[in-house]
């Protein structure tokens, strides 16, 4: 999965579903743009939203992947957006 218009910290990455509680290197989690998922497995991820307002897109590079439903957008700062003119 590959992110846009932030750091994005994997937290978290293992097979089956994670238990909502074990953070790998806590103090320093590792900092990526693109990180695998495995198949029938999990990956945690954190941002920080607050510094870059828009909406951006979160997603695999395969088309097959992304038309199987591995792509979203994260909406940022909302109220920043809604302030925006588009040219």
């Amino acid at each position: 999965m590959h992110m846009h218009g932030f750091n994005m910290y994997v937290l978290h990455e293992g097979p089956g579903e994670w238990d909502g509680e074990t953070i790998v290197r806590a103090e320093n989690p590792m900092r990526r743009d693109t990180a695998e998922v495995r198949a029938y497995g999990h990956l945690v991820v954190q941002f920080d939203a607050a510094e870059n307002p828009g909406v951006w897109p979160f997603h695999c590079h395969t088309a097959v992947h992304a038309a199987w439903g591995m792509a979203m957008q994260f909406l940022t700062v909302p109220e920043k957006v809604a302030e925006m003119k588009i040219p």
